[in-house]
């Protein structure tokens, strides 16, 4: 297929004078009823089904049959069953004049290039939180210099490439953490409108597009950070330090639906973002340079991998991951890639591959997650 012609593509993002020739009807379509002549149309499914996610846009110019079979569930469940689904990065970064942007990264072009279409309304906010679930993207709450804390939720749909609205959070909230954890969607903490700091966090059930509200007193203040592992959710206050906190850090167990302090050696040293890759949780300290350190889970406490280059990355980082392969998102999207099944039990300066930052570029990452297509 590359071979035969030049296709001039942009991780979804394509000219404008591509995306125009989608409206005219090509002769394939007036010719031909089935998707593929000749296969019957759930062959021809399967074979759409496989073709690169980078070039999904270009299908749907062939007929309108094809743009609707590339934009359905159904695809992106025989993607996700065949193994063969393409993981593209989102970062929602803040630039030097504080308004919002989405850049997306398809790591076989190993470039980044701004996502359009963000909602008006956020480009402006400040405290919002952003979280993957399923293969979705939602930005939820946020405040503005003029305007008061919102529980409004936008969902981004990658099939489609659009915004929408969906049900808002019971609660406005700004400055808080997101989770998804087990199907569900959870929005923690945070400040709220009139209520200053709240102690509540909420579910959402995205068959159902509704949200369920629930309190708890150990639901900290001020977070800074949230992990989600063996089914647990855990939050840390935005300190580094515990001196004059009563609580530094809780957990919620998903399978009792209760919340517990665990001020342990653990969330005592969680100095910065944390997930987990290949059944082993990593966190980047950037306390005193970048330090890549990995969880003991049997002594509860963090065991030093290796250093990141400060040539290579500035700070301040956001992490996400595709497979065994990390990746460390640093100001103006300089991105380094750890492969963390071949570092093993390497210690010292990490090897990494990395991908240069966008020209003129100094925005900071806010948040960065995966979708699955």
């Amino acid at each position: 297929m590359e071979s035969g012609m030049h296709l001039e593509l942009d991780h979804g993002l394509e000219h404008e004078r591509i995306s125009g020739q989608c409206d005219q009807k090509s002769d394939f379509e007036a010719n031909d009823a089935s998707l593929i002549p000749g296969l019957p149309d759930d062959i021809a499914i399967l074979c759409l089904a496989r073709v690169p996610r980078k070039y999904h846009h270009t299908l749907k110019c062939v007929s309108k049959k094809w743009r609707d079979v590339l934009i359905t569930e159904s695809l992106y469940s025989y993607r996700q069953r065949l193994g063969i689904a393409d993981s593209w990065i989102y970062a929602l970064c803040r630039d030097s004049h504080e308004c919002v942007h989405f850049y997306v990264l398809d790591p076989s072009r190993r470039r980044w290039k701004e996502l359009p279409g963000l909602p008006t309304v956020c480009s402006r906010r400040f405290g919002m939180a952003c979280e993957a679930l399923g293969r979705r993207l939602y930005l939820l709450g946020g405040c503005g210099w003029s305007e008061d804390v919102t529980n409004e939720v936008y969902c981004y749909d990658p099939l489609i490439n659009k915004w929408e609205s969906v049900a808002s959070m019971e609660t406005a909230r700004c400055h808080f953490v997101t989770e998804a954890c087990n199907g569900r969607l959870y929005a923690i903490g945070g400040m709220g409108s009139t209520t200053g700091v709240l102690t509540s966090w909420e579910t959402y059930d995205s068959e159902t597009n509704k949200w369920a509200s629930h309190e708890d007193p150990n639901v900290l203040p001020d977070i800074g950070e949230s992990l989600t592992f063996d089914d647990r959710i855990y939050i840390r206050h935005i300190s580094t330090s515990m001196m004059y906190l009563p609580n530094f850090a809780a957990a919620y167990d998903t399978s009792k639906d209760a919340w517990s302090i665990v001020d342990d050696e653990m969330t005592m040293n969680w100095y910065g973002p944390a997930l987990v890759v290949g059944g082993n949780v990593y966190m980047v300290d950037q306390t005193s340079g970048i330090k890549l350190m990995m969880l003991d889970k049997v002594n509860r406490c963090w065991v030093f991998v290796g250093r990141l280059s400060p040539h290579l990355i500035r700070t301040p980082c956001r992490i996400t991951a595709i497979g065994n392969m990390l990746y460390v998102i640093g100001r103006g999207l300089q991105t380094v890639m750890i492969d963390m099944e071949k570092m093993g039990k390497a210690r010292g300066m990490l090897v990494t591959s990395s991908i240069a930052e966008l020209h003129s570029l100094d925005d900071v990452v806010i948040s960065c997650k995966t979708l699955s297509i």
